[in-house]
């Protein structure tokens, strides 16, 4: 069983997972009595994630907790079928179960991670005071945790969303630029407060920086037209056509560009 155990592991690693599925499965009915076959058990769980069968991963997880509800695994596969029904998009079930998670192991290694992710989950269904107030709990908690930037821009999102504009771009710049699309995102979410406060100015320079900045970023074209954009609300439309001549020029051919086709 060890030797199956390395294998099926093995193929996971490489991405072969449905050779993995198979390879653990087999493993955990041929030899149900082995120290390994529960961890058997709970790989077929994880590679169903893998795979978007999060239904199926969802059951065999259950069946996990009932079936061997002392395995050290258990606090994983708790944690883990919880983050099924958030796949799932079943986001008042994943919320209600990670909550229960919670409860239930006080030491749970995945501690941070289920607060971040009932948060998460509150703010899924538009429940944005009380996902506010998760979310601040969390990033009190977990200074320096792995979701802390994806949480300020949820963070961010609600703020807006309730109508704290200026608290949301806030939590907006304290996303770090090297978070890559959570950086970005929040980013042109202060241009759209800006544009919403009417701040046309502001916002033609906020985008400016970014283009400055971050000129290999797919997305600079995107902020080229808000330049543009902003340029035309303060009744200057020949420096927005000016700058759309430019990028057109230099990136024109570049499709895959967010904002290209806007910009032609």
């Amino acid at each position: 069983p060890e030797v199956l155990m390395l294998r099926s592991r093995a193929l996971h690693n490489w991405g072969k997972h449905e050779l993995a599925l198979q390879g653990f499965r087999d493993l955990y009915h041929r030899f149900p009595e082995a120290g390994v076959a529960g961890q058997a058990l709970f790989m077929q769980g994880i590679v169903l994630l893998k795979l978007d069968r999060n239904a199926e991963a969802i059951a065999l997880f259950e069946d996990m907790r009932r079936e061997l509800p002392d395995h050290h695994l258990i606090d994983d596969a708790f944690y883990w079928q919880g983050m099924g029904y958030s796949f799932q998009g079943e986001h008042e079930q994943a919320g209600m179960h990670l909550a229960s998670y919670l409860n239930q192991f006080s030491q749970g290694r995945y501690r941070p991670d289920a607060v971040f992710r009932c948060a998460f989950s509150t703010f899924a269904i538009a429940d944005y005071r009380l996902a506010i107030a998760q979310l601040r709990d969390y990033l009190k908690r977990y200074e320096g945790d792995s979701y802390n930037d994806e949480a300020f821009l949820l963070l961010g999102d609600g703020l807006l969303a309730v109508g704290e504009i200026d608290s949301g771009v806030a939590s907006y710049e304290r996303i770090k630029p090297s978070a890559g699309r959570f950086f970005e995102e929040g980013y042109f979410n202060i241009g759209k407060a800006l544009r919403l406060q009417g701040r046309f100015t502001d916002m033609r320079e906020h985008f400016s920086r970014f283009v400055d900045g971050y000129p290999g970023s797919p997305r600079m074209t995107e902020a080229v037209y808000w330049i543009g954009w902003a340029h035309k609300a303060e009744g200057n439309l020949e420096a927005a056509l000016s700058i759309y001549r430019d990028v057109i020029r230099v990136h024109g051919d570049r499709h895959e560009l967010f904002g290209i086709a806007d910009v032609l």
